[in-house]
């Protein structure tokens, strides 16, 4: 092949390229890199190919090759950070995308590729820049551009935030659906049950039909007959996949539940759960074990030896079992006017390394690794909070650290919400939970789950005292003034009748109970499990030790 001929081939693989014809294309261009094989305009093309073709590891290593050889090519670097985040390496891609953002400042398309390139490699709070950035390049602004940003703040909890920039993007879309979805999920977490079925139902109207949108209309028991038809019949699709059909199971089961069929709802339940647990697994003896060895590693001895951190911030850690009554007791301190509400912020579990068992390691901290640990806890906390207030964090896996944070902050309380534990094995089993609650699927697990907490709840009382509180869920239902008021007493807060009124609190609230937590108070829930009692007998024996309905089943 002559140059002349070269440069033909090439000119017809570009033609190719932007006709939509791949295939063709990297076949003429893959004929240039016989004869030139470092020819970086063959290179390019190929790369652009193979992209487009769903093979971005090998237009990687094309696309590698330009970028070396010529740094200030925009194209080859944009499609760099295409493919690579094709291949989830994100961080790879935000340099990439970096690279051609900073050759064109005023590329609308690099600089929104930059920014979700970092909002996908959990960089949430470093992508709003870009973000902003893009929507003032000329022809930034866009119905995706918005959907992306909105994310990245959701992700950040600037809820309020997320929905401005939603509701900006159904100003250019209004048939936009996923926008529609995230805003009647941002409304249901505000509270704002009316308008977040009205933007589900257009979810609906617009023909999709988002096997969650059921779920959260269940959520606000707002599901009509003609929806339960219609998520029975998508039941019955082909092609569903496992969470959209467990979705709608649970959807299904409150429904049935709430319309007395009992029998029917625990068979949703229980539907919903097996589908769960071919992707998630509790092993109930490695928790036991890891219970043991917090016991023993957060020994009186221990407690006697170390140095608190010295840590101002005033904390107040709300521990448990899901379904105990935590979202409540959070909803109605954040009422208080001298306490901020964080909900479940998981940053102890993330300054721990995320993985299960970090408690037991850092019980051997020295006086600097633990102040380092209070340190970036606060540090995370003030990029979301004002640290000044009594701050709530109800992440209730916190159990599990309890001795850790109380010498991390001297200053902090611990509530520990108990329950009938009979009420919770069928709440929880009901619920949908988090995979990382993998217990939840089964009522074995969930009896299990209980006795191991209950150890831990007994060792931190015998440890601290004067700073671990019980507040059992049946007494704040049936006395609640009374109980409220001793819990503000506890946490040395003055009494604020705002308290009381919690329902009439702006807040969010991103958990099952987002429905029941803006009702007054009511005491409905309070012997749940004797509607599901036939399936409960096993449950009830384990937890014999710990629960008084238990005796029930013996009578």
């Amino acid at each position: 092949m002559t140059s002349q001929q070269f440069a033909k081939t090439l000119r017809m693989a570009i033609e190719a390229l932007n006709a939509n014809q791949p295939e063709q294309a990297v076949r003429l261009s893959r004929q240039c890199l016989k004869l030139m094989p470092d020819n970086p305009d063959a290179h390019l093309v190929a790369g652009a190919c193979l992209s487009r073709m769903g093979q971005p590891a090998e237009a990687i290593q094309h696309l590698r090759i330009v970028t070396a050889g010529r740094p200030d090519n925009f194209s080859a670097f944009s499609n760099l950070g295409i493919c690579l985040m094709q291949t989830r390496s994100y961080r790879s891609a935000a340099e990439a995308f970096r690279r051609a953002a900073d050759l064109q400042p005023a590329s609308a398309s690099a600089v929104h590729n930059l920014a979700c390139a970092l909002a996908a490699s959990g960089e949430y709070a470093a992508s709003l820049p870009y973000f902003e950035q893009a929507a003032g390049t000329p022809g930034g602004k866009s119905a995706k551009l918005f959907r992306d940003h909105a994310s990245a703040l959701e992700k950040l909890s600037r809820y309020g935030d997320a929905r401005e920039l939603y509701l900006a993007a159904l100003q250019l879309n209004p048939d936009f659906a996923l926008a529609h979805r995230r805003l009647g999920h941002i409304y249901q977490l505000e509270g704002k049950f009316d308008k977040s079925e009205s933007h589900l139902r257009k979810v609906l109207d617009l023909g999709q039909e988002p096997p969650e949108v059921y779920q959260m209309l269940a959520l606000m028991e707002r599901l009509t007959d003609r929806d339960v038809s219609r998520a029975s019949l998508l039941l019955q699709a082909d092609g569903l996949d496992g969470l959209k059909s467990e979705a709608l199971h649970a959807a299904l089961g409150r429904h049935y539940e709430r319309s007395g069929d009992f029998d029917q709802a625990f068979e949703q339940f229980r539907a919903a759960n097996k589908l769960r647990a071919r992707t998630v697994r509790y092993d109930p003896e490695k928790h036991r074990n890891l219970v043991s060895g917090i016991l023993e590693a957060y020994s009186r001895s221990w407690f006697q030896a170390g140095s608190p951190a010295g840590c101002e911030a005033k904390l107040v850690f709300i521990v448990g079992m899901p379904r105990s009554g935590s979202t409540l007791v959070h909803q109605i301190l954040a009422s208080h006017p001298m306490v901020l509400g964080a909900g479940e912020t998981g940053l102890v579990e993330k300054a721990l390394g995320g993985a299960e068992g970090g408690e037991l390691n850092a019980a051997g901290w020295e006086d600097a690794q633990l102040r380092q640990f209070a340190e970036s806890c606060v540090a995370e906390l003030a990029e979301r909070h004002d640290v000044a207030n009594v701050l709530i964090d109800k992440s209730l896996r916190n159990i599990h650290s309890v001795g850790l944070l109380s010498r991390a902050f001297p200053h902090a309380r611990f509530v520990y919400c108990s329950r009938e534990p009979l009420d919770i094995c069928i709440s929880c089993f009901a619920a949908s939970l988090p995979d990382g609650q993998a217990f939840a699927l089964s009522m074995e697990h969930i009896a299990h789950r209980q006795l191991q907490t209950e150890r831990l709840a007994e060792h931190w009382r015998r440890m601290i005292p004067d700073t671990f509180h019980l507040l059992k869920y049946e007494n704040l239902i049936h006395a609640p003034e009374q109980s409220v008021r001793d819990l503000l007493e506890e946490l040395e807060l003055p009494w604020n009748s705002k308290c009381m009124a919690f329902t009439e609190t702006e807040s969010h609230v991103d958990t099952s109970s987002v429905y029941q937590v803006r009702q007054p108070i009511y005491s409905s829930s309070v012997g749940r499990w004797r509607n599901f009692k036939p399936y409960l007998v096993e449950a009830a024996e384990t937890l014999a030790p710990i629960s008084s309905a238990a005796a029930e089943f013996s009578a």
